[in-house]
């Protein structure tokens, strides 16, 4: 509390009559700014702090799974697909979210990989690292399709071609989404400097431009699209 309050006094401070005065509010999540000009009240709030839990419920797919099949993994769709040399089970939605093509929640780096390395999703999941992106990356089925009228990039997995969606999802700063239908940006594991490598996919002329990689602040919220190692085909 008393810091909070120092910052605000010390944003109250007068400038010079051409400068631009900003209130710069510290927390957990990061340092955010707001120009005083269009801050019209300060007050405190408490808010339900999300609970995030392990991911419960039927698996109908394990290890002997072939590339490109779909199934369960605790309650969770999943598409098996082969990521680098290692096969995994990638969800067909984005964190959060019931259907393909729903944004899902939103996630700063600190939560995501903290998440992800306390294996809190559940034993087998976690978030895809920059090499398993890469896979993605240069996987010559991607294109930029629309699916359910929701702009976003599709892959085709294995030999049957199953559908794998990912949505124009935006990105969340400072409390206003942005990019919506024109940009998604998915966090990896693989940390860089004081954020981590995220893949970004939007439209391109040619579906290889159509991903990359950015350096994203760790106070951004991105999306999140986990992975899971199959398990093992219970004994009968």
């Amino acid at each position: 509390m008393n810091r909070l309050l120092a910052f605000l006094a010390t944003a109250s401070i007068a400038v010079a009559a051409n400068a631009q005065t900003f209130m710069m509010v510290e927390t957990d999540e990061g340092t955010f700014s707001f120009d005083i000009e269009n801050v019209k009240q300060v007050y405190f709030k408490t808010a339900e702090k999300d609970v995030v839990k392990p991911f419960f419920g039927e698996t109908t797919i394990y290890d002997d799974a072939k590339i490109g099949d779909k199934g369960l993994i605790d309650g969770q769709e999943v598409i098996v697909a082969e990521l680098g040399e290692t096969k995994l089970a990638i969800a067909t939605c984005n964190y959060g979210a019931k259907y393909p093509e729903a944004d899902g929640k939103y996630i700063n780096f600190k939560n995501a990989i903290a998440y992800s390395e306390n294996r809190t999703w559940g034993e087998t999941w976690r978030l895809p690292t920059l090499q398993e992106f890469q896979t993605l990356m240069y996987d010559d089925t991607m294109e930029v399709k629309p699916y359910r009228m929701v702009p976003g990039c599709t892959w085709y997995i294995g030999p049957n071609r199953t559908e794998l969606f990912f949505p124009f999802s935006g990105e969340m700063s400072y409390g206003e989404l942005t990019g919506k239908n024109e940009v998604g940006y998915y966090w990896s594991s693989s940390k860089a400097g004081d954020g981590a490598w995220c893949m970004g996919i939007s439209e391109a002329d040619d579906p290889m431009d159509a991903t990359f990689y950015i350096n994203a602040y760790s106070t951004d919220l991105l999306s999140v699209r986990l992975v899971s190692e199959l398990k093992s085909r219970p004994s009968k």
